[in-house]
Formats: structure tokens, C-alpha cells, sequence
């Protein structure tokens, strides 16, 4: 007889593979950085609108999950997009001391500047994106997709 706590399951931790996590993260870093920062002048309008948010997330869901590797998948979605959330929330308060911290290159990055409400759905996406890529890819150590149950 096989309960919840016995089933194979398909998503479980031993099958991480850190080596294509890192690969994809070192990417998304690179493109979003490069959103950011110099490629400002030829990328698209929505690009620069929502894609930087999205990949932050992206780039939070990887760095969350090297630290945190036992967690699922679902649960790495839901602990990157509260952080997201919470960092974006930390915008309405404008301080003078945590502006001057926001106004450091490092933590420009990371804390942001002003409040969006778009932002709280650019980071579903990005946080959705690697939640996708992690139950296909990061978790299946023979390099097929997953078939989705």
C-alpha cells in the first residue's frame, strides 16, 4: 500500500540539477542586468516597461532555490513572488536613509526606486517562468521535458 508520503514523485529534490539551475540563472542575470544598463537604446518599449521586473523575479527564484533547494516547485513560486511583492511594497516608504541605500548601484538592483502596480504581475510572470523551467528542466536529470500530469 503506497500513501502521500511513499509515492515516487517526479519533482523530488535528489533530481535538481544545480549545473543547469546556475546556467539558467547566470542568463537571466546577464539579460536582465543588460535590460537595465546598456541596452536601453534598442530595446523594445516592453522590454523596458515589464521585462526587467520579470527577469528580477526570474533571477530571485533561482537565487531563492540555490539556498533552498529541498522546497517543490510550488513553493518556490509562492516564496518568490511574496519577496517580490514585499520589495516592491518597500518602495512606498521613502526614508531618507533607505533612499540613499536605493540610490547605490548594488541596491538600485535590488530595492528599485518607485512603486508600480504592474510590477506585482511582471514578477508573476518572471517567477512563473522559472517555476515552468524548473518542474521541466532543473528537476529532470535525464534532459527531457517532464509530462505535465
Amino acid at each position: 500500500m503506497t500513501n502521500a508520503t511513499s509515492d515516487p514523485d517526479p519533482l523530488k529534490t535528489s533530481d535538481l540539477n544545480i549545473s543547469r539551475l546556475i546556467l539558467v540563472w547566470l542568463i537571466v542575470l546577464g539579460i536582465g542586468l543588460a535590460s537595465r544598463t546598456f541596452a536601453r537604446p534598442w530595446s523594445p518599449d516592453w522590454m523596458l516597461l515589464y521585462g526587467g521586473d520579470a527577469l528580477w523575479a526570474a533571477a530571485l527564484y533561482g537565487f531563492v532555490l540555490l539556498w533552498r533547494r529541498s522546497m517543490g516547485p510550488n513553493q518556490m513560486f509562492l516564496i518568490t513572488y511574496v519577496l517580490s511583492c514585499l520589495v516592491e511594497f518597500s518602495q512606498l516608504y521613502q526614508a531618507p536613509w533607505i533612499n540613499q541605500i536605493r540610490h547605490t548601484v548594488p541596491f538600485n538592483f535590488i530595492l528599485g526606486q518607485g512603486f508600480l502596480w504592474s510590477d506585482l504581475v511582471s514578477y508573476a510572470i518572471g517567477a512563473g517562468g522559472m517555476w515552468w523551467v524548473d518542474r521541466r528542466w532543473f528537476r529532470n536529470s535525464k534532459g527531457e521535458l517532464l509530462n505535465s500530469k
